[in-house]
């Protein structure tokens, strides 16, 4: 007997993706609920995954690359020399904005200030 295909579920850490996984769990068999670990997540995400976890009766997959610490690793280690930052509600703690403007001088001191305008 051939064995179906999973239903992959992504879960992003925010209430929206939170609420489809719960419907793909109800709606679906088989499903696998994967988070993808971007190393940038807001400090409340590991709490609210856990709680997710115990809403939906099974554990949330998480995967995460081993080539990149986060997303500024990612423009740092590709020499990306233009950059876009989002600065919405999940970036407002300390440690993200600190994060930021770590790699925002980092950014300036490798690509000069002209390129990073």
């Amino acid at each position: 007997m051939k064995k179906k295909p999973s239903i992959i579920a992504w879960w992003s850490g925010g209430l929206t993706s939170a609420v489809a996984c719960r419907l793909a769990l109800e709606k679906y068999e088989n499903v696998r609920i994967v988070y993808i670990e971007t190393g940038s997540h807001h400090i409340d995400t590991i709490r609210f995954k856990k709680d997710c976890e115990k809403w939906y009766g099974c554990k949330i997959e998480t995967i995460q690359t081993d080539k990149f610490d986060n997303h500024f690793d990612v423009i740092i280690k590709k020499n990306l020399s233009m950059v876009l930052l989002v600065l919405d509600v999940h970036l407002s703690s300390k440690k993200m904005l600190d994060l930021i403007l770590k790699n925002i001088i980092i950014l300036v001191i490798k690509f000069g200030v002209m390129n990073f305008l």
